[in-house]
């Protein structure tokens, strides 16, 4: 029942993203929104570390956050480049990360529901402990 749940919620997270960026503001043509761009491990379960990219937006404050996964297969970060340009420019941090076993995350690839749930609590605790975060917006 568990597995049901979480794909019930990040599919209603990926239907509402879709919306969002909809009524997101879009950078003007030639525009790069201003970001902070980090490279950050996140470590998982069973000494797994997790490869990601941490964009913020360049102001200060507490960002809400979304975390933005591939579907399924092993594919690397940086698919939803423009999806995390509008998030920035409407003051919301990005979290994109390479699942366990691709590209530079350690662990082997498996892409299975128990897997990606592990990684994706991982994540939201890592980004829960950040000051620039505000972990009930994530």
């Amino acid at each position: 029942m568990r597995r049901y749940t979480i794909f019930a919620i990040l599919t209603a997270a990926m239907l509402a993203l879709s919306s969002a960026e909809a009524r997101l503001a879009r950078p003007a043509a030639g525009t790069v929104a201003e970001e902070q761009v980090l490279d950050v491990r996140i470590p998982s379960a069973q000494g797994v570390v997790l490869a990601a990219t941490l964009r913020l937006p360049k102001r200060s404050g507490r960002y809400p956050a979304v975390i933005l996964q591939t579907g399924s297969g092993p594919n690397t970060r940086g698919a939803y480049l423009t999806l995390q340009r509008r998030l920035i420019a409407a003051g919301i941090a990005t979290l994109d990360f390479e699942k366990r076993g691709i590209g530079q995350s350690t662990g082997t690839f498996t892409d299975t529901m128990d897997d990606m749930e592990t990684d994706l609590a991982a994540a939201i605790a890592w980004l829960r402990k950040r000051a620039d975060i505000d972990g009930g917006r994530i």
